[in-house]
């Protein structure tokens, strides 16, 4: 009899990559919701305009000339008073009609700097000023909102044993079970479920005809979606500037008080450093863990504060794996940070976070995670020919909202 050692030796730890679906689960921003192929969320645009046009002429500076202006589509009215990124205050005098692409600026003063004939014009729109007695202005400015829409995705796996491999007794215990065939199972379950989280993470839109042409569309992924209209933050973060950085841009996008961040090893290190210089032994705010700090260790999150905000950073095993994006040419992404902060609708009330996990779902029927067995063995006898075997069957149908994607960071 050989002398035997039964336990399974896990040579790379626990391989399983879903992080983020199991913060999101703990916060609630997993929803019920899908009732339709995609979703669709509706989000706010600036509440103040800007002015970003072409300078008609060549002044020079000290001069009190008018000035006409090319922008289609702009949104200044007669009497509104811009500020010009040189510098000075300017008065918009003349504009014939909103569907107009020019308009005439006139400075309060002299022009502070010389403008040249083409060069772009970064103004914003300050106030207005009017005379005594003059009417009411014609124009308004029409509100708008931006429709948001991201495809379902659906994930399907499979694993087979046939009714001998059941019955046969394995050399090694698999949570107690000295068949080995279990061990197959519990990984695909596992890949599974790192495949669920990987699609909404990494996912991208089809425009491909090969694809679309067989219906697959694609969704779009977190990291699409913050590298498209997110905030990207160029390498590692490494110093207090680099946080302080963030956090003014953060301050121009109404950016959350508190970020949840899943990032690459070596960031994590880096924050590690940082964390005990800044910290110098103050305890951080724990709100998203009820303001817990052994929550948030039991969870293995490293927090940090400063600026009025608290970022706590977790290990992310998707960006260190070397078979997935941890691969050498892959490993273009460092980390996310995640705003853990909602938002409200000021007349029901309800709350949505800013990244939210959606399934499908109606009358009693879910798509969240759906297993199921086939086949003719072992109490199983659903398959009409009698095969001598069980399959487990996996699916799942699922969409990602990206709320607010100014408000989130990509590292890359």
């Amino acid at each position: 009899m050989p002398d035997n050692r039964e336990r399974l030796v896990m040579t790379y730890g626990d391989q399983a990559v879903s992080t983020v679906y199991g913060l999101l689960y703990m916060v609630g921003a997993i929803k019920s919701g899908g009732t339709n192929d995609e979703m669709q969320w509706w989000e706010d645009v600036r509440l103040h305009n800007t002015a970003d046009g072409t300078a008609g002429a060549t002044l020079s500076a000290g001069v009190s000339t008018s000035l006409t202006v090319t922008l289609a589509s702009h949104k200044v009215r007669v009497n509104d008073v811009v500020g010009i990124y040189k510098g000075g205050q300017f008065i918009i005098t003349q504009c014939t009609a909103r569907t107009s692409s020019t308009f005439t600026i006139a400075p309060a003063g002299t022009w502070p700097v010389g403008i040249t004939s083409g060069e772009t014009l970064s103004a914003s729109i300050l106030y207005n000023t009017y005379a005594q007695g003059t009417n009411q202005p014609t124009d308004f400015i029409e509100s708008n909102i931006v429709k948001r829409t991201n495809k379902y995705i659906i994930v399907k796996d499979k694993f087979s044993a046939t009714g001998s491999q059941m019955t046969n007794k394995a050399w090694v215990n698999i949570n107690g079970k000295q068949a080995f065939y279990w061990k197959g199972e519990m990984d695909t379950r596992k890949r599974f479920n790192d495949f669920i989280e990987m699609g909404l993470i990494t996912g991208q839109s089809y425009t491909n005809s090969t694809l679309t042409n067989l219906n697959l569309n694609g969704a779009e992924g977190y990291f699409s979606a913050l590298e498209s209209r997110g905030t990207v933050h160029g390498g590692y973060i490494e110093d207090l500037n680099d946080i302080e950085d963030l956090g003014e841009v953060l301050d121009q996008e109404g950016g959350s008080t508190e970020y949840a961040c899943y990032v690459k090893n070596t960031q994590l290190n880096k924050i590690n450093r940082l964390a005990a210089a800044l910290n110098g032994g103050a305890v951080p705010s724990y709100g998203m863990f009820n303001n817990s700090a052994d929550m948030a260790l039991s969870l293995d999150f490293k927090s940090l504060s400063h600026g009025g905000r608290d970022y706590h950073f977790h290990t992310w095993k998707l960006l260190n794996d070397p078979k997935l994006l941890g691969k050498a040419g892959q490993d273009i992404f460092k980390g996310v940070m995640i705003p853990m902060d909602t938002i409200k609708d000021s007349k029901t009330g309800v709350e949505a976070p800013l990244l939210e996990i959606n399934y499908k779902t109606l009358d009693g029927y879910s798509r969240e995670m759906e297993t199921w067995m086939n086949g003719a063995a072992n109490g199983v006898y659903n398959d009409s020919n009698g095969r001598d075997a069980l399959s487990w069957e996996f699916r799942a149908e699922q969409s990602l909202a990206t709320r607010a994607a100014n408000r989130h960071i990509l590292i890359k």
